[in-house]
């Protein structure tokens, strides 16, 4: 099972920020032919969820997991609707009780770290958002919103790559 590392989330920061406005539109247009349906999810959630002001942040910190996966994995297959819509749902459901509770302790971050399949990056999102809300003044439930597109996004580049994985080791 790959679990990006710290190491490449911080290398594909860097590439992220070292990189020039034409090295990164051709970076935004290799991701949008590779990963389509990724692209759609973003700007579909954005503006389903109210929060299209911070598109921009979500397609940023969104190439970052990509290129964090890159890094561990070499290759990543295209993800599916089927892929995106069973794991949205799940963290949907999740974000519907969440903006429901009273109970501050539910929506703890070691809480949804314990349970997750790729903590670094959820760590580094978690920071990235912070940085924003700091920039920005955002209020908590538009942070866990942008939270909960990006977990989804984590969680389908993992189900691709470490189901593929699965599949190599069981042939």
């Amino acid at each position: 099972m790959i679990v990006v590392s710290d190491e490449s989330i911080d290398a594909a920061f860097e590439i992220f920020n070292q990189t020039s406005e034409e090295e990164l539109q051709q970076l935004f247009e290799r991701f949008s032919n590779e990963q389509p349906l990724i692209l759609g999810y973003i700007f579909a959630m954005s503006a389903e969820l109210d929060v299209e002001n911070y598109k921009d942040v979500l397609l940023q910190i969104s190439l970052i997991i990509w290129q964090s996966f890159l890094l561990e994995a070499k290759s990543i297959p295209e993800i599916t609707s089927d892929i995106i819509y069973g794991i949205e749902a799940k963290k949907m459901d999740r974000l519907d009780g969440l903006l429901e509770a009273e109970d501050e302790n539910s929506i703890s971050q070691e809480n949804i770290l314990a349970q997750a399949p790729q903590p670094n990056l959820l760590e580094f999102i978690s920071g990235q958002i912070d940085d924003v809300e700091e920039e920005e003044d955002i209020d908590d439930a538009t942070q866990l919103m942008l939270f909960t597109i990006l977990e989804v996004i984590i969680e389908c580049f993992d189900e691709v790559i470490n189901r593929r994985n699965l599949k190599i080791i069981l042939n």
